[in-house]
């Protein structure tokens, strides 16, 4: 996929060309929708294996996956649906302060 908008505003995060994408997903519940909520779910932090350019992409050597776009994913413990995810974009600078755990499960949860 190749995700390109010339009129990107100078201020925009660094997940601007995905955002449309993902929040269609979310807004239709595509994920959500297709499978009935397990009692059992996880939140976990998936790589997806990227080689290209991007300012999203992470090094984390300790990883099976070194590099690539780090993704937070709630999903089922037993059959590892995805129900709901987000793209890791850096540190987020409003963090009223809550760690980026907390954030992170908050977000996910909120769909429940």
């Amino acid at each position: 996929m190749y995700f390109n908008n010339p009129k990107k505003p100078e201020n925009a995060p660094k997940i601007y060309y995905t955002d449309e994408v993902m929040k269609c997903f979310k807004k239709k519940k595509t994920f959500l929708e297709a499978r009935q909520d397990s009692p059992f779910q996880s939140i976990d932090e998936p790589m997806a294996k990227f080689k290209g350019r991007s300012s999203l992409k992470q090094y984390l050597p300790l990883k099976q996956i070194k590099r690539g776009i780090k993704l937070w994913e709630r999903s089922d413990s037993v059959t590892g649906y995805t129900y709901d995810m987000n793209i890791y974009a850096g540190k987020d600078l409003n963090t009223d302060g809550k760690t980026l755990g907390e954030r992170v499960v908050l977000q996910l949860c909120s769909s429940i």
